[in-house]
């Protein structure tokens, strides 16, 4: 979680942007935070300090494939429109102008984070158990933080959620891995579901519906979980989708093509629904393959647009969440940050944050037509402190730390 590098001051030469060595560069994941000074890493991949200091990379990024891009054609394509390419800092006439700001801290949470609340952009990961959320959120973050099991036994069991960083924005990506799980009582179902809600306030710029290739296809249990993922927060969120599969290992095992994998009605049919936009993901590959398709799937949400405008739920769960968070924020003099801790640690100072969730989002989950979610409703709603207490209780003693 290192800060930004200080730029180097403008000279009247610019610096070259093109490497003079052999080998052909990528822009490097962390870029102006990358703590990797070793001439090997330096000369495979570009880095802030390759870039002009007068050249601002906010709103044109440099792409990630730099001197490999492929898409040099000559043409003003939307990809080359909003992402900065090698040759362009060769020729001056297409030197972008030069715009004042600071360029936002680096990657996760710190006291030095200049990024705002309004600036991440948050991405939730849905699908049944067993599907691999949990790696392909790994894979997303660059790391192995979340655990993960490909099997129906849920091993993460709670939401979770890390920070990484493209390029300057900040990504939150959201294991959900207890929320939809048929295995797994009401109660829990419940609580995963208040804290995913919390967490994701003001609202998920983008849902990844996981689906794993090999695993039984896709069968009436993913289903249910997308139909009762729609039911709650809305058939919009097909708006803000991407059909993610897992499992790239087992297209290439099968000798399966895409078009094979995706031949039957359903699955044709939840395609269409999500605009189209479909990924294949290999988890199981190398790392520098695993590093390499997270980019090229972060690259087509920017691509999509999906990342420029927060979901507004059908029901205003998440704007219920977003108004006591704003309000918590002021009358206490705190942070969001701070708030989406407590609750995801099951810190005892979130439990006046869970009971006002509770409360508000009980009674809206009533006025959905679902038997599943009428449950959560009875489970949640808040008719007085006797009926608050013992779900808070039951969350709390998850891990329960003890707060110095």
């Amino acid at each position: 979680m290192g800060g930004a590098q200080s730029r180097p001051a403008p000279s009247a030469t610019p610096e070259p942007a093109v490497s003079t060595q052999h080998i052909r560069r990528k822009t490097c994941r962390k870029f102006a935070d990358c703590g990797d000074q070793t001439s090997k890493h330096r000369s495979q991949f570009i880095h802030s300090s390759d870039i002009p200091s007068c050249i601002d990379y906010r709103d044109r990024p440099p792409c990630w494939y730099w001197e490999t891009c492929y898409r040099q054609d000559g043409k003003k394509s939307e990809h080359m429109a909003k992402y900065l390419h090698p040759w362009e800092l060769a020729d001056s006439g297409k030197v972008p102008a030069v715009h004042t700001g600071n360029i936002g801290a680096g990657k996760g949470l710190s006291s030095t984070n200049t990024l705002q609340d309004s600036d991440e952009v948050r991405v939730v990961l849905i699908g049944k158990t067993g599907v691999g959320k949990s790696l392909s959120c790994n894979t997303l973050l660059g790391e192995e933080k979340f655990k993960s099991c490909l099997s129906f036994q849920s091993e993460t069991g709670s939401c979770q959620y890390d920070y990484v960083k493209y390029h300057g924005k900040k990504y939150m990506i959201i294991d959900t891995p207890g929320i939809f799980d048929t295995n797994v009582n009401e109660q829990q179902n419940a609580i995963e579901l208040l804290k995913c809600v919390a967490i994701c306030a003001p609202g998920p710029h983008v849902f990844f519906i996981t689906i794993a290739i090999g695993h039984g296809r896709y069968t009436e249990e993913d289903k249910k979980t997308i139909d009762l993922c729609r039911k709650i927060f809305g058939d919009g969120i097909m708006k803000h989708a991407v059909v993610l599969f897992t499992g790239g290992d087992k297209m290439i095992e099968e000798n399966m093509t895409e078009e094979e994998m995706m031949i039957t009605p359903v699955i044709k049919k939840l395609i269409k629904d999500c605009g189209g936009r479909t990924f294949i993901m290999n988890n199981k590959t190398s790392d520098d393959q695993r590093t390499n398709q997270a980019e090229d799937l972060m690259m087509k949400v920017n691509e999509w647009g999906l990342d420029k405008t927060a979901y507004k739920d059908k029901h205003g769960l998440f704007k219920k969440v977003e108004e006591i968070f704003m309000n918590e924020q002021r009358d206490k003099n705190t942070s969001r940050d701070d708030i989406r801790e407590s609750i995801m640690k099951n810190l005892r100072k979130a439990k006046p944050y869970m009971e006002l969730i509770i409360k508000a989002i009980g009674p809206m989950l009533a006025m959905i037509p679902d038997q599943r979610v009428q449950v959560f409703s009875r489970v949640m709603t808040a008719v007085s402190s006797k009926l608050i207490l013992p779900l808070l209780e039951l969350w709390l003693a998850e891990e329960m730390p003890k707060e110095t």
